[in-house]
């Protein structure tokens, strides 16, 4: 069984150079009535000694960030691609008896600002690992400001999307730490909440205020949780938000507003693409990212129908928003002529740039453009 175990996770390591110091250890946990935890565990750090002996040698997947010998309980960084093709670094550290590996943040690229260098990413480690032996005391009592931080790293350990965090740093930034950060968990009070509201209410709309007032109650929802107990009440739940503004009137463009908001694309060099745009957005009800995501794989010619799989928010291509999402929708033949156009438009300019990059110098000169 141990070796069974070994084999699942560490087979792709030089077999020669690792068996004998693995025959060893196994031939020793055997003889125990070890559970498979402390067994595998023990395996696991065995492999990770023995792989930093072992030039270039690391996990399939994975590049090593740091190929030297790193003392026990350190954790170790290591770098990921990507399904945009962009490297990121992860930590990787045991607390207790579990394997945690958690995401850091972007590789820097070379002559670029964003992202983390190899520094950053090991102080982000470290961060991460004082963050995560913290979190671990039951009872405990923190203040609002400390719940934020440790709800937000919840929700990026469960893998929410780019624009829920973004969403929750501004509710916190903006709304709640200037007002209750400072406050313990159990001395937040349902007036303190409605005091909050009236503030939020001189600036923002009764759907704003019932978006920020959610993301508070889901705190404290996550503080009340029985392995974490950093509180105990809810204030939330005993406030009124402000009435839904609830409409049964559908607002929708006519057919010929439709074609005056195609016409008024601003002319130039991109006028066909926002022509083609306005009008898809118009025809099928695709949001804003799920239009920049589109790629000609998408369109269906045949069936008539255009397939969301993917999304651009904040810079980043994605999944769409929720499961239901990702569907297929009718194509008009009025969109598909718009498409059509401009599909056929850029292999045009495709073919004509890359005619151009073939021709000899001296040609290109002599032909003008």
């Amino acid at each position: 069984m141990a070796r069974e175990v070994y084999d699942d996770r560490y087979g792709a390591l030089e077999r020669p150079k690792v068996d004998p110091i693995v025959r060893a250890v196994v031939r020793e946990y055997v003889k125990t009535d070890l559970p498979s935890g402390p067994l595998y565990k023990a395996l696991h750090d065995l492999a990770e000694v023995v792989g930093s002996l072992m030039a270039g040698s690391t996990t399939p997947g994975r590049t090593s960030a740091d190929k030297t010998r790193r003392s026990y309980g350190t954790g170790r960084v290591y770098t990921r691609e990507e399904i945009n093709g962009r490297e990121t670094y992860y930590g990787s550290w045991w607390a207790g008896d579990k394997r945690v590996n958690r995401k850091l943040g972007a590789k820097r690229a070379p002559g670029e600002r964003d992202g983390l260098t190899a520094t950053q990413a090991e102080a982000e480690l470290r961060r991460r690992m004082a963050d995560d032996g913290a979190t671990a005391k039951l009872g405990e009592r923190i203040d609002i400001a400390e719940l934020g931080r440790r709800y937000r790293r919840h929700l990026e350990a469960q893998g929410r999307k780019k624009a829920t965090l973004t969403a929750v740093d501004s509710t916190l930034n903006i709304w709640i730490n200037p007002v209750l950060g400072d406050r313990e968990t159990s001395r937040v009070t349902p007036e303190d909440v409605e005091d909050l509201m009236r503030t939020m209410g001189q600036r923002l709309g009764p759907k704003s205020i019932r978006n920020h007032i959610g993301t508070l109650s889901a705190m404290y929802r996550h503080a009340m949780h029985p392995r974490r107990k950093w509180a105990t009440v809810n204030p939330c739940e005993a406030i009124d938000l402000p009435a839904r503004e609830d409409s049964e009137e559908i607002r929708f463009l006519t057919p010929d507003e439709v074609e005056q908001l195609a016409n008024a694309a601003v002319p130039g060099e991109h006028q066909s693409l926002d022509r083609a745009l306005y009008l898809t957005a118009a025809m099928t009800g695709l949001r804003q990212g799920e239009l920049i995501a589109l790629r000609w794989q998408d369109v269906d010619w045949r069936a008539q129908r255009i397939r969301v799989r993917r999304s651009h928010v904040l810079g980043e291509f994605g999944t769409p928003k929720s499961k239901r999402s990702t569907r297929s929708v009718p194509m008009s033949t009025r969109v598909a002529g718009e498409l059509d156009r401009w599909h056929q438009e850029t292999k045009h300019k495709a073919t004509r740039r890359s005619s151009l990059r073939n021709r000899p110098r001296e040609n290109r000169c002599a032909g003008g453009r």
